[in-house]
């Protein structure tokens, strides 16, 4: 069964605890105690002697002098949070003056994106033609060499051709001397014969 403790036993063990260089915890004051009691008792009773030193330490004097440092505190507390808010102000509009800059800044980019975007198709569209153009050139010139490689096959074959009449030409003109010539010795015999 625990054992009742009093408030007197709580503040002998506080300046028991004081004395002795150690901080008057809640955990200290029970070990103090022996571990009497419960700790919402050693709770309730330490607040108790607390609030009774409060109480016997105040004078009229004591208590002018709290409420005027109270009221100094709150106006300088007031001031400090105005001031405070006021940056917090002057921050949030340069923050929206900031913001608007950027819209805009935004805005124009976006508008030469636009822009950009408006001349590279333009530009690929130029590009494809061009591309197209490069194609059919390159398809004529195909062609254009093609015709001019069977006109030089042409002509080769006509060069032979001629070539080979040529020759057979000449063969021909050879034989045709030969048979002239002999007809003039026959015909140089024959008149020489009918000279005798």
């Amino acid at each position: 069964m625990k054992q009742i403790i009093t408030k007197k036993h709580v503040a002998e063990a506080v300046e028991l605890l004081k004395a002795s260089g150690k901080k008057p915890t809640i955990a200290a004051i029970h070990a103090a105690l022996g571990n009497r009691g419960s700790l919402s008792t050693v709770v309730k009773l330490k607040a108790e002697i607390e609030s009774d030193a409060v109480a016997q330490g105040d004078s009229a004097e004591g208590l002018r002098a709290f409420r005027e440092l109270w009221a100094l505190a709150t106006q300088e507390g007031r001031k400090q949070k105005e001031i405070e808010a006021q940056e917090l102000r002057q921050t949030l509009e340069t923050f929206s003056a900031e913001n608007e800059k950027l819209d805009g800044q935004l805005a124009a980019a976006t508008g030469r994106t636009a822009e950009v975007e408006k001349q590279r198709d333009g530009l690929m569209t130029e590009l494809a033609k061009a591309n197209d153009q490069v194609k059919a050139a390159r398809d004529t010139g195909e062609q254009t060499t093609k015709k001019l490689a069977d006109a030089l096959e042409r002509i080769a074959d006509l060069q032979k051709t001629q070539a080979k009449e040529v020759a057979d030409l000449r063969g021909q003109l050879a034989s045709a001397e030969k048979q002239a010539h002999a007809f003039e010795l026959k015909l140089a015999r024959a008149e020489a014969k009918l000279e005798k």
